[in-house]
């Protein structure tokens, strides 16, 4: 056996390429994400890198695991995403948490208004977001968006600090 397929055959055997160990990680348990991979291989790479702390760009960032993983390990990265309900995913773990959290209540009372009802969003019929004519795979039921783009309008502008994570909790419970 030559000396890449004994590395290959040795990573391969981690379990590296998929999100099942990202589950019961911090930050990245808050929404599986089946096409992503996991938070050991980020740390693989990096210690692997031939730099200490090595500058990460990850132009189809997903749901985050790269960009968290190298912040964690005291590398910068800088994450892409065209997906508007994936960069607010990254963003959100990205994100630090505050401290203050007396606008919390406020934010639990509008969630559950807003829980109750359906928007429209500006994202049906674009792409694959979600079921349209001629499309047979899309992301989102109409009935998941739709209740995403409630409950973003009815939180906005409570506090900016947490919109972004409290509508990650909200697609995250409307996945489910």
């Amino acid at each position: 056996m030559s000396l890449i397929s004994q590395e290959a055959h040795a990573y391969s055997e981690r379990d590296l390429s998929n999100f099942i160990k990202n589950r019961e990680l911090p930050r990245h348990r808050w929404l599986e994400f089946k096409e992503g991979f996991s938070a050991e291989l980020v740390q693989v790479a990096i210690s692997e890198a031939k730099c200490k702390r090595p500058r990460i760009l990850d132009p189809f960032s997903g749901s985050g695991t790269t960009v968290v993983e190298a912040a964690r390990l005291g590398s910068k990265a800088t994450a892409i995403e065209v997906n508007p309900f994936l960069y607010d995913i990254t963003s959100a773990k990205c994100h630090p948490w505050m401290e203050d959290t007396s606008k919390l209540s406020i934010w639990r009372d509008r969630f559950l208004k807003g829980a109750c009802i359906e928007e429209r969003s500006p994202l049906e019929g674009q792409s694959t977001f979600t079921e349209d004519a001629g499309v047979d795979k899309w992301i989102f039921n109409t009935s998941v968006l739709r209740g995403y783009t409630a409950l973003s309008t009815a939180v906005e502008g409570i506090d900016a600090s947490w919109n972004t994570a409290m509508k990650v909790a909200s697609l995250s419970a409307l996945m489910d």
